[in-house]
């Protein structure tokens, strides 16, 4: 763990803070004014000054848990489970408490599995290398799930172009039963 933080921290944060600045900035020159309460709140509605940018907030937040995990659990086995646990417990949080949506749960579990990945780098690394059953396998799964995502497109009855248009309405599909 020695100089996780700046490995990965700074450089997470570091471009973060200059866009929301920037941001800030664009926003001034519209003639619109942020106000401090906007600006600390908005770190924890879900809706961050710089549109669209809540996974930077959500890998902070598993970063900080994976730091957590492995400082005191010291062994890799132990360190995936509770990443896994602190991951739901964090999933838990955001929708009973926050509703931010579901798409910050969704991105959660990828990190865990690159946990898993990296632990079994060494073993099973050499798949993903390439040959031609590899790179056959990949364009396999690609065409599989674009698909299925035409698919779930074509029987939910609904323009794909309204969609693109609107992502609030794509948010509000995906929250309804």
């Amino acid at each position: 763990l020695k100089g996780f933080f700046k490995k990965r921290i700074a450089k997470i944060l570091i471009p973060y803070l200059i866009s929301g600045v920037v941001t800030f900035l664009a926003h001034l020159l519209m003639r619109y004014k942020f106000t401090p309460s906007e600006i600390f709140n908005s770190l924890f509605t879900g809706d961050p000054i710089v549109k669209y940018s809540w996974y930077v907030l959500v890998i902070l937040l598993l970063y900080l848990i994976f730091y957590i995990a492995a400082r005191f659990l010291k062994k890799p086995i132990l360190i995936l489970p509770a990443v896994l646990a602190g991951t739901v417990g964090y999933a838990v949080i955001v929708e009973t408490q926050f509703s931010w949506g579901n798409w910050t749960i969704n991105s959660c579990l990828a990190f865990s599995f690159g946990i898993l990945f990296a632990m079994y780098r060494d073993k099973y690394g050499p798949l993903l290398r390439g040959g031609k059953k590899t790179t056959l396998f990949m364009l396999v799964s690609a065409l599989l799930a674009a698909v299925a995502v035409i698919l779930n497109f074509v029987n939910s009855k609904i323009p794909v172009f309204l969609l693109m248009a609107n992502p609030d309405f794509a948010d509000y599909i995906m929250r309804s039963p």
